[in-house]
């Protein structure tokens, strides 16, 4: 568009205001604290199910979703927080019982309640949990394993 932006312009001026939260989650910073780097381009004949992949796989990562039934507590990446505006565009996708909720904790629940796994779905519905925001892990996303 003949701007100069810097890559976090980019994703609060652009990327953020698409009315696509799970773009924000495509990103891949390139932490290990965020969605995982592809190897792939994102196209427009995919983007709908190469989102909604981005979206199922934050379940299966403690670094950006993590249920502790024991603790009582569902624990999410910062990242969620940092793009609140985005993210609770998603809070009337959320099911009706969290409705007492905020709009981003509604959001997170509605992005995660359809692919996560059945014990986890069960504690979370009996709506009875805190949710918490935990450190963004900055270090480097090395898929190789060599950098740990």
């Amino acid at each position: 568009g003949g701007k100069t932006l810097p890559l976090d312009g980019l994703e609060r001026d652009v990327i953020a205001t698409l009315g696509e939260p799970r773009a924000l989650l495509a990103l891949g910073r390139g932490a290990i604290g965020s969605g995982r780097l592809k190897s792939e381009a994102y196209s427009e004949a995919r983007l709908d199910g190469q989102l909604g992949e981005m979206a199922r796989e934050i379940v299966t990562r403690r670094e950006m979703v993590a249920v502790d039934a024991e603790s009582n507590v569902l624990s999410v990446s910062a990242m969620f927080s940092w793009r609140e505006a985005a993210f609770s565009a998603l809070a009337e996708r959320a099911p009706a019982i969290y409705a007492s909720r905020s709009p981003l904790e509604r959001a997170v629940l509605a992005l995660i309640d359809p692919v996560i796994v059945p014990n986890e779905a069960a504690f979370l519905k009996k709506n009875q949990f805190r949710m918490v925001f935990h450190d963004f892990d900055w270090k480097l996303n090395d898929l190789t394993g060599r950098g740990r």
